[in-house]
């Protein structure tokens, strides 16, 4: 994004509450845009902003392989009620 479309939407958006903005640039960017997720209470909060404006909106997480099994489960659970499909990235184990 170039320096100039950054200004024009600060400008645009400055004092409008985090749904107006989410509202903004989900419409504005369509599916070019996805939260990274690390499925704590702030992106919990996100999503489900997300979610409301744009039910097909896109979500993401990354898996380390340390996970515990009570994060797998509020991925399941998320998932479940929004409807949604998180996209879990897997680092690459050979290098």
């Amino acid at each position: 994004m170039s320096v100039t479309i950054a200004k024009e939407l600060n400008s645009k958006l400055s004092g409008k509450n985090p749904v107006e903005v989410l509202e903004h640039c989900l419409s504005l960017f369509n599916h070019k845009i996805a939260l990274a997720s690390s499925l704590g209470v702030e992106d919990q909060v996100l999503t489900d902003m997300m979610v409301k404006v744009n039910p097909e909106v896109n979500v993401f997480t990354l898996d380390t392989g340390r996970l515990f099994p009570e994060t797998y489960d509020l991925i399941e659970r998320t998932c479940s009620k929004y409807g949604i499909s998180i996209k879990i990235y897997f680092p690459e184990y050979s290098e």
